[in-house]
C-alpha cells in the first residue's frame, strides 16, 4: 500500500468520510482510516438505528388510538428479532452506500487503528500487517464513546446506548442515568413499548440546552406514559441483586433508592483523543476534546479535527459540513464553520427541534426581546395525525428592535421536518416581517410557522 498521501482522515464516521470525499473532490491524494465500520456511530450504533427505534416505537404507540378513528387491528406483542434484522438492513445499506462513495470520489479506505509516531506520520495497524503512513496533512476525525459515571458498564445489567440497539427482549423496568438528548429518546422510546422507566438527572431539568417551555411538553407526555424523573439527582453507588439493579441516589441531599431490571447510562460520551497516541504531536486537548480553530485547524497548523472528538455540537449534520470546512482550508480554500444557525433536533415523542437561541439567552444577550408562542392545536394537519389530538406548541424569540429572529423552537409529532424552513430564513438574516410573508401550504404542520410568525408581527390569523 502507498505510504505517503496527501490527506490522511483517522475516522469514517459523518465528519470523517465528508471530509475524505471533499479532500478527493479537490485533487488531494486521500487515504481513510476506520478502526471499525463507515459511517461511525451515527449509522452504526446512533442516529439511523435509534431513529429505526423511534420509528418502531411510534408505530405500537399508533395501534393504540387506531380503534378510536373506525380500524380495527389485532396485536400479538413485539417480534424484537424481526425488528433487529429490519435495524440492520437499513444500517448495512447506508454504510455500503458511504463506501461506494468514498470508492467514487477515489478515496482509498484501509480498516484497522491510528495513533501518531510523530507530527507528519502515524502507525496503522490491520488484521494482517502494522505499517507507518506519512502525510502533508491530516484531519482527525475518531468520534466518541459512551462515558462510565461512578458505576461501570457490564454489557448485560448496566449498559451503554449501544448494547441497548442490540436487545433481543426488553427489560420489564430500566432507569435511564442522564437526561440529555440519548436519555430522553430512550426514554421516550422505552415508555411506548411498555417498560417502566425511570430517568435521575443531576441537572434541575432535562434538555438543558433547550428551552424549558418547550421540555415542559415532552415531560408531560412521558409522565402520562408514567415515566418517573428524578432531578437534581446524583448517582452514587449501585447494588446488583439477582433481578435487579438498585441506585443509591442523593436527590436534595435526601437518599433515594430506584431499582430495575437494567441501567442505561446516558450521561454523556467521551472523546476518543486518548487512543491516538497525541502526546507525539503539539496537538493541544481541553478535557479531552482536540481544540480548533473555526477553520477546524488544530493549533499544530498541519492537523485538522472535526465532528465530536472536537467538541462543540455532537450532532451528524454539524459532523459533516466541520469535515468539509477542513478539506477545503486543506486544499487552500479559506472556509470557516460558523454555527449559529445549527439546527437541533431530538426524536422523542413528541419530537423536539429548535434553532438559534432559547427565550433565556436571548433575554440575556439582548434588551428589547419579544417571545411569541402558537399551539398545535388549532394546526389541521396536526390533528390529523394525531387522529384527532394534537399537543404542541411552536415559540419564537426576536429582537424587537430590528426585528431579527434571534431563536425558533418547536415540539410536537413529526415537526423535526420543519427546522430547515426556519434554518434557511435565519442564515439568510431574513427578518420576522419576511418569515410572516411567506406562503405555506394547507393543510401542513408547516403552517404554525407562519401563524406565529404572523403573531409576532402583530397580524395572527389563527390565533387569539
Amino acid at each position: 500500500m502507498e505510504t505517503n498521501w496527501q490527506t490522511v482522515v483517522i475516522g469514517g464516521g459523518p465528519g470523517g468520510y465528508a471530509a475524505a470525499i471533499r479532500a478527493a473532490q479537490l485533487g488531494l491524494k486521500t487515504l481513510l482510516i476506520e478502526k471499525a465500520q463507515l459511517g461511525g456511530t451515527c449509522l452504526n450504533v446512533g442516529c439511523i438505528p435509534t431513529k429505526f427505534m423511534v420509528e418502531f416505537a411510534n408505530s405500537k404507540q399508533k395501534l393504540n388510538h387506531l380503534a378510536n378513528i373506525g380500524v380495527d387491528v389485532t396485536y400479538n406483542g413485539l417480534n424484537m428479532d424481526k425488528f433487529q434484522k429490519s435495524k440492520q438492513k437499513v444500517v448495512k445499506k447506508l454504510t455500503g452506500g458511504v463506501n461506494a462513495l468514498l470508492t467514487h470520489a477515489g478515496v482509498e479506505v484501509i480498516n484497522g487503528t491510528a495513533e501518531f509516531v510523530s507530527e507528519h506520520k502515524i502507525k496503522v495497524v490491520t488484521e494482517t500487517e502494522s505499517l507507518e503512513v506519512e502525510a502533508s496533512r491530516f484531519i482527525i476525525a475518531a468520534g466518541t464513546r459512551p462515558a462510565e459515571i461512578i458505576i461501570p458498564f457490564d454489557g448485560d445489567r448496566i449498559v451503554s446506548s449501544t448494547d441497548v440497539l442490540s436487545w433481543s427482549e426488553l427489560p420489564k423496568s430500566l432507569t435511564i442515568v442522564g437526561a440529555g438528548v440519548i436519555g430522553m429518546e430512550f426514554a421516550s422510546i422505552f415508555s411506548q413499548l411498555g417498560v417502566e422507566v425511570s430517568v435521575v438527572e443531576v441537572a434541575p431539568h432535562a434538555l438543558i440546552n433547550e428551552d424549558q417551555d418547550v421540555v415542559n411538553h415532552l415531560i408531560k407526555a412521558l409522565k402520562k406514559r408514567k415515566v418517573k424523573f428524578y432531578f437534581n439527582a446524583k448517582v452514587e453507588s449501585a447494588s446488583k441483586s439477582e433481578n435487579d439493579v438498585t441506585l443509591s441516589v442523593d436527590q436534595d441531599g435526601n437518599q433515594v433508592s430506584i431499582s430495575s431490571e437494567k441501567v442505561l447510562l446516558a450521561a454523556g460520551r467521551t472523546s476518543n483523543a486518548d487512543t491516538l497516541k497525541l502526546e507525539n504531536t503539539s496537538v493541544e486537548t481541553d478535557k479531552g476534546f482536540i481544540k480548533v480553530n473555526q477553520q477546524m485547524q488544530t493549533n499544530a497548523e498541519h492537523i485538522y479535527a472535526v465532528g465530536d472528538i472536537a467538541g462543540g455540537w455532537q450532532l451528524a449534520h454539524v459532523a459533516y459540513e466541520e469535515g468539509v470546512v477542513a478539506a477545503e482550508n486543506i486544499a487552500g480554500n479559506k472556509v470557516e464553520f460558523n454555527d449559529k444557525y445549527t439546527p437541533r433536533s431530538v426524536f422523542t415523542s413528541p419530537e423536539i427541534s429548535s434553532v438559534g437561541l432559547t427565550e433565556q439567552q436571548a433575554r440575556e444577550r439582548y434588551d428589547q426581546v419579544g417571545v411569541y408562542t402558537a399551539s398545535l392545536q388549532g394546526n389541521g394537519k396536526a390533528l390529523i395525525n394525531g387522529l384527532g389530538k394534537a399537543e404542541g406548541i411552536a415559540k419564537i424569540t426576536v429582537d424587537e428592535k430590528y426585528g431579527e429572529i434571534l431563536g425558533f423552537s418547536i415540539v410536537g409529532e413529526h415537526v423535526n421536518e420543519l427546522i430547515a424552513d426556519v434554518t434557511s430564513v435565519m442564515s439568510l438574516e431574513s427578518t420576522i416581517e419576511d418569515l410572516a410573508s411567506i406562503i405555506h401550504p394547507h393543510p401542513s404542520l408547516s403552517e404554525i410557522i407562519k401563524e406565529v410568525a404572523l403573531l409576532a408581527t402583530g397580524k395572527p390569523l389563527h390565533t387569539m
